[in-house]
């Protein structure tokens, strides 16, 4: 009876061990075709396919350059390999890895990560006169800051600020990465919302906010870490002290109600609020006028770009098919009057690498 007791364990216990065994060389294989597996089947909530800091570090060389690659090429073919594409092409080298930056070139307190546009013009003040931009901006702003004022002071309990991780700082987003937020139709925000429809809607990639300044607090110096964009402060709410203050590559200047301030925020730059009211400023990033309509849209074509090669490089088989798209393509443009329309052939496959996880990307770009 023993003997048998012991006999029927010990089968148990080896076909468990036989099947923790399978499904062990069955993870292992999986995780073989993919290096990134562990991270493709986390919950869904821990899984960020938008961020690219989490991503870009688990990215391998052979990666870069097939990403570069296959962005060269769509580039090419869309708008020619001559001299007109020269300064995206090397942006492009740059923002995937392929080239490092000239550092030792650059201005003195200009800091500039990979995000480097060759050939543009790098100084830390920009005079208003200078921008159509911002000339047109900061005459309209002056008949919508009344109407701007009334309304946020119907609403001073609930004024739509949100925290940043600085003390004292708040900010009310109108624009995120070129998109509106829910903010941008905030009827006490629609002064500010009509004055951006008339004057730089169109020529905002990045952010517009209304940033607010508690008194006694200020940032700290730091660098936006991009060249391509210049920054627009127009003057909303200012105390009357000259120790309200911003400083740009060791320059200081002081806001005024209803005036633009305008600058490289690639060079370093912090903010003072001494003064006894908190300071509210419009601020608004825009194209750097030397950039042509190719360009501009060529930068933000290649962010799409990267952030869809490494939502891919990190998503299972069946995300891939159901979820993602496939990779995009930049805009076409008429070569005698730069106007931009859209080309809907489809999309060739990525290239793969023969490396480690190179199975799963061919599976990848033969399902895109």
């Amino acid at each position: 009876m023993v003997q048998r007791a012991v006999f029927v364990l010990a089968v148990l216990s080896t076909s468990g061990l036989l099947q923790t065994r399978r499904t062990n060389s069955k993870f292992l294989g999986r995780r073989m075709l993919n290096p990134h597996y562990s991270l493709c089947m986390r919950p869904k909530s821990q899984r960020n396919f938008t961020g690219l800091a989490a991503r870009a570090g688990l990215v391998s060389d052979a990666e870069w350059f097939n990403m570069w690659s296959d962005a060269d090429s769509r580039i090419i073919e869309a708008w020619g390999d001559g001299e007109r594409t020269l300064r995206l092409r090397q942006f492009a080298r740059y923002l995937l890895r392929q080239d490092e930056i000239p550092k030792t070139q650059l201005p003195q307190e200009q800091l500039v990560n990979r995000a480097y546009f060759p050939g543009l013009t790098a100084k830390p003040w920009w005079d208003v006169g200078d921008l159509p931009v911002a000339r047109k901006l900061e005459v309209q702003a002056q008949d919508l800051l009344h109407e701007y004022r009334s309304l946020r002071a119907q609403s001073v309990n609930d004024r739509g600020f949100g925290q940043t991780r600085y003390v004292g700082y708040q900010v009310d987003q109108l624009m995120a990465s070129g998109a509106q937020t829910p903010a941008f139709e905030d009827p006490r925000n629609a002064p500010l919302s009509r004055l951006l429809v008339d004057t730089c809607l169109n020529d905002c990639p990045r952010s517009v906010m209304v940033s607010r300044q508690e008194p006694g607090t200020g940032l700290p110096e730091h660098s936006d870490e991009l060249n391509f964009v210049l920054t627009m402060h127009l003057g909303m709410e200012i105390p009357a002290s000259q120790e309200v203050w911003i400083e740009v590559a060791g320059e200081r200047r002081t806001w005024d109600e209803g005036k633009i301030l305008v600058f490289d925020s690639s060079f370093q730059h912090h903010t003072v609020n001494e003064g006894k009211s908190a300071r509210e400023i419009l601020l608004i990033d825009f194209w750097h006028p030397e950039l042509t309509e190719a360009e501009k849209e060529g930068i933000s074509w290649l962010y799409r770009f990267r952030s869809e090669w490494l939502a891919r490089s990190l998503a299972s088989p069946w995300e891939i098919t159901k979820k993602l798209r496939p990779l995009s393509r930049p805009k076409q443009f008429d070569r005698k009057s730069e106007k931009i329309y859209y080309d809907v052939s489809p999309a060739p496959p990525i290239s793969v690498s023969r490396s480690r996880g190179s199975t799963l990307r061919q599976k990848m770009a033969s399902t895109a």
